[in-house]
């Protein structure tokens, strides 16, 4: 055997042992693993879909009856292909009807984000601009569908697609977190906004924002897997400037509020209030 064979011998020795291993093995009761999961390729080329339907001014135009059917058949292809490995024993089209009747909403929130963020950025040259060339829109785009599945309690999806959103964006909005109409984000690479934030809306935020909790051990850690709230609640009408850090579920920035550059926030602040250090 030449010492190229006993390398690829290692190998596969290696992968079969990770194989046999288990996470489950390191906590009895965690039943998380699952070994039927949507490829992040399926996901997003769904993700590259929804953007069509959801923005056709930037992405596609449908402009016939038999393009519009085409669209909605591979649409509906990759929707089964998707949840049949999470959900083996339900009624798949009655979920896909659930989700995509609730589309038409989502885009008149997308036309409202998309304008909120023309009205506040003087470089912003025309909507199209923004939709496709916005990190900060996009990353809202995929946050709202995201958020969608995980309403409807659809496991893995929404915080695979959050997760395709940061590698695109270098954003993190966790798909829990509730977030108003009219989201701006200018820039916003290194946000992080956490699963139980509540943001109001026309809410504005700049890059390195983050909208977390002060207890960084978790709920999980703590032995406290309720969900209680942990991230910050913001008021409507509120900026948060670059590098502005919210901490803690019991911490509410009031309306009206602007939070400056680089200032750290963990306790409440009144509305109308602009705040410059802690």
């Amino acid at each position: 055997m030449n010492e190229s064979q006993s390398t690829v011998n290692k190998i596969a020795e290696i992968i079969n042992t990770l194989e046999r291993s288990d996470f489950q093995s390191l906590e009895d009761t965690d039943n998380i693993i699952k070994p039927s999961l949507p490829s992040f390729d399926l996901i997003e080329k769904f993700m590259n879909m929804s953007l069509c339907i959801l923005l056709p001014e930037a992405y596609s135009r449908y402009n016939d009856k038999t393009t519009v059917r085409a669209s909605a058949e591979n649409l509906y292809e990759i929707f089964k292909d998707i949840l049949i490995p999470l959900f083996p024993n339900e009624n798949i089209d009655k979920l896909i009807e659930i989700i995509i009747l609730q589309y038409p909403l989502l885009r008149e929130k997308l036309k409202e984000d998309v304008n909120a963020i023309y009205l506040s950025d003087p470089a912003a040259t025309s909507h199209i601009e923004i939709i496709i060339s916005y990190p900060g829109f996009l990353a809202t785009v995929y946050y709202r569908v995201a958020h969608l599945f995980y309403t409807e309690k659809i496991p893995y999806l929404p915080r695979m697609i959050s997760r395709l959103a940061h590698s695109k964006t270098g954003i993190d909005i966790h798909p829990g977190a509730e977030i108003g109409r009219a989201f701006a984000i200018d820039h916003g690479t290194g946000i992080v906004i956490g699963e139980t934030a509540r943001i109001g809306d026309r809410v504005r935020m700049y890059q390195g924002v983050t909208v977390g909790a002060k207890d960084v051990r978790g709920n999980n850690a703590l032995g406290n897997a309720d969900n209680k709230k942990r991230h910050p609640t913001i008021g409507n009408d509120c900026i948060l400037c670059a590098g502005a850090i919210i901490l803690g579920g019991d911490t509410v920035v009031g309306n009206g509020c602007i939070i400056a550059a680089g200032v750290m926030v963990n306790k409440s602040v009144p509305d109308g209030k602009t705040v410059t250090r802690l």
